[in-house]
């Protein structure tokens, strides 16, 4: 937020920002600005877990935050009460933000703690606020009241996306994902979908063209529970299938934005599918193993990686640490986890990075019905399997740069765009991949104290310049910083 100033983090015990480049009252009576050696992390709630956070919308006056969240778990109604989304104010968020770094303690003194949020969402709570730097003498004490009064606002400025009536109502979310497609690039207006994934159903909503609240669209019943959702697009030859060709442990159930459909009632595809253009899915990850829900005509599929049992060639972009065995990567990934797929834009294309177990593949975008059917474009192992693999184009140049984070360190590994564009076009030496000196495996080890993962894009912190007045980044790494 505020150009990459200040990062907003969720955790088990509440939500906190990062200040960036504090600033510090010096012995002269002036601000000193310091670096990112010296950032701080400033409480701005305790005693609420925020689970998961996305930007529905950038703008700072009419932004827009979707956050899950719910009781800290070792509360006493932590494991019966329900966790929900709440669609906040952006502006709010920075305002409080801001006020929670102004409430540095003078040199010497403790940091104080963090306000509970139950005391913020308390009707009869009252927030102490800062103290003035000026003296109140000079003011009108009421005026003082409704600056004290500030912080509770903007704390409670957001709506609930379970409204009454909705299907959200009293039930427990797990997880949500968020999808924006251009409708109108000349106007700027914009579709929005939304994904909400609960014990045994995943529902979906839109907002139409230049409006702001979600429609329900249609749900999704799955036969285990959803571990992850996220929306990625798929090419299909033909669309219209009927429901009885998918997956019997998935039903489908739609009913129109006006709720006036029949409720537990299951109904056969339309003749008429909605146009989505190139078609939009789910990837949803369960236990052991993953699968696609295609929206347009709720077609479902496991997902599965390629196999073709030629990795071990030259000519292949395959890389391997040197402990791993020569047989077939994808052949051992059989109780193997998913992590989320990531998209990547390249200067020429889109990808999708596929990450199951220690394999990582990289297939076009959009991705083919049957991604086990057809060769990745890059085919990447890694030495321990990674709970997320970031992607990256615009650190080294010329490269796409993968970075998976696990145990405690990080691999890079980062692969030829010329390799990926040229493979695309039929123009690789190898057996449908580019060669393996496409590829270079970067290693790097630092003891970050236990697993790491990934946070969210920020600003390019590791780029040293003087903005304004405000140093742009302050160190370098060999991995991105922005991952």
């Amino acid at each position: 937020m505020v150009s990459d100033q200040m990062l907003l983090i969720g955790h088990d015990e509440g939500l906190s920002v990062l200040d960036m480049f504090p600033q510090e009252w010096n012995d002269a009576g002036g601000l000193v600005l310091k670096g990112l050696n010296d950032a701080k992390v400033r409480p701005i709630w305790e005693g609420e877990t925020v689970y998961q956070m996305s930007s529905l919308e950038l703008d700072n006056t009419s932004g827009v935050v979707l956050m899950l969240v719910g009781p800290q778990t070792e509360s006493p109604a932590g494991s019966d009460s329900q966790r929900m989304i709440r669609m906040y104010n952006l502006g709010s968020l920075i305002s409080l933000a801001k006020w929670t770094i102004s409430l540095v303690p003078p040199a010497g003194t403790q940091n104080e703690q963090g306000q509970s949020y139950q005391t913020l969402l308390s009707p009869a709570s009252s927030i102490s606020a800062p103290k003035p730097l000026l003296k109140r003498a000079m003011s009108d004490e009421s005026s003082w009241e409704v600056l004290d009064d500030l912080p509770l606002r903007w704390a409670r400025d957001f709506v609930p996306l379970a409204l009454a009536g909705s299907r959200l109502l009293g039930v427990s979310v797990l997880s949500f994902a968020l999808w924006n497609r251009a409708e109108g690039e000349r106007h700027g207006s914009r579709v929005q979908f939304l994904a909400v994934a609960t014990k045994s159903k995943i529902l979906i909503y839109e907002t139409p063209p230049n409006e702001r609240v979600f429609r329900f669209v249609k749900e999704f019943y799955t036969p285990l529970q959803p571990k992850s959702i996220t929306f990625f697009q798929q090419t299909v030859q033909e669309l219209g299938r009927s429901f009885s060709d998918a997956d019997p442990h998935i039903r489908h159930r739609r009913t129109g934005s006006g709720g006036g459909g029949v409720r537990g009632s299951s109904i056969s595809a339309p003749k008429t599918l909605p146009n989505y253009g190139t078609q939009l899915c789910i990837f949803a990850i369960f236990e052991k193993k993953a699968g696609w829900i295609r929206i347009a005509d709720s077609a479902v599929g496991e997902m599965k990686l390629f196999d073709d049992g030629g990795y071990g060639s030259r000519e292949s972009l395959h890389t391997r640490m040197p402990s791993s065995s020569n047989s077939s990567p994808a052949s051992k990934q059989g109780g193997a986890r998913w992590v989320p797929p990531v998209r990547a834009e390249l200067p020429s294309r889109s990808v999708y990075v596929l990450t199951r177990g220690t394999t990582t593949h990289v297939v076009p975008c959009p991705a083919p019905s049957s991604a086990h059917g057809a060769a990745p474009l890059a085919v990447i192992t890694w030495r321990v399997a990674p709970g997320y693999v970031a992607a990256r184009v615009g650190g080294t140049p010329g490269v796409l740069q993968l970075t998976a984070l696990g145990m405690g360190f990080d691999e890079v590994a980062e692969v030829s765009l010329a390799a990926l564009h040229g493979n695309a076009h039929g123009k690789s030496k190898g057996k449908g991949r580019a060669r393996a000196e496409d590829v270079r495996m970067v290693r790097g080890e630092e003891d970050a104290g236990g697993e790491t993962a990934f946070l969210c894009r920020g600003g390019h912190w590791d780029y040293v310049e003087e903005s304004d007045g405000y140093p742009v980044g302050l160190a370098t790494s060999q991995v991105s910083s922005d991952s």
